[in-house]
This record gives structure tokens, sequence and C-alpha cells, in this order.
């Protein structure tokens, strides 16, 4: 997806039956939904470094991962995984019914290009 500024934010690795059912970008903050045909789904939403956000992980069990070897945040809440983390420029959000391993090995080949 390509943002005001000329960047376009890409996974290396997202599996191949997934597709962009939905994708936007408002004030700098782009939010993408992909899915695929066995009900899988991940919420990606990048925000700005300092941009408020409130996400859902009350009563989920938080643990703290790695994700390019920068610290990140999974919460397992229910079916599904939300996984937080920054790089200099933007914080991330990935909310996904993937199991952990694929969502932070999806999570670690974002690229911006």
């Amino acid at each position: 997806m390509q943002s005001a500024d000329g960047a376009i934010t890409i996974f290396r690795h997202i599996y191949p039956s997934f597709y962009i059912k939905s994708a936007r970008e408002i004030e700098g903050i782009r939010v993408i939904k992909f899915v695929n045909d066995d009900n899988e789904y991940i919420y990606f939403i990048q925000t700005p470094n300092g941009t408020e956000m409130s996400l859902d992980t009350e009563s989920g069990e938080k643990r703290e991962v790695k994700v390019n070897d920068k610290k990140a945040l999974l919460t397992q809440k229910g079916d599904k995984n939300i996984l937080i983390w920054n790089n200099e420029e933007f914080s991330f959000h990935m909310t996904s019914n993937l199991d952990e391993k694929k969502l932070i090995f999806i999570a670690e080949s974002l690229e911006k290009k």
C-alpha cells in the first residue's frame, strides 16, 4: 500500500493465500486487513510513533517477544493474538487468528519500499 509520502508497506513473507480485503490511510495512520479462504485474518495498523491508540488487551495473557531483535508485546486473548512493536519511525499493531510463530514471522518481514 502506498502512503501519502510515497512509501509502500509490504510483507515479504505474507502467505500466498492472503489478499487485501480493505486498506486505508487517514492522517498518517495506515490500516490494512488481510484475509484468506481459510477464515484466517491479519488486521495491521501502522501509526507514527507517539500516536495515541486504544487497544483491547485487557484480560489477555501478555508476554514479551522479539520482532527483528527488538522488544515486542504479544497478547493472547481468546482465539486471537495481538502483536505490538515499533521501530525508530512507526508503531505497529497486528491482530490475527494465526498462531504466534506465524504472526511473528510475518511481522519480521515488514519492509518500507
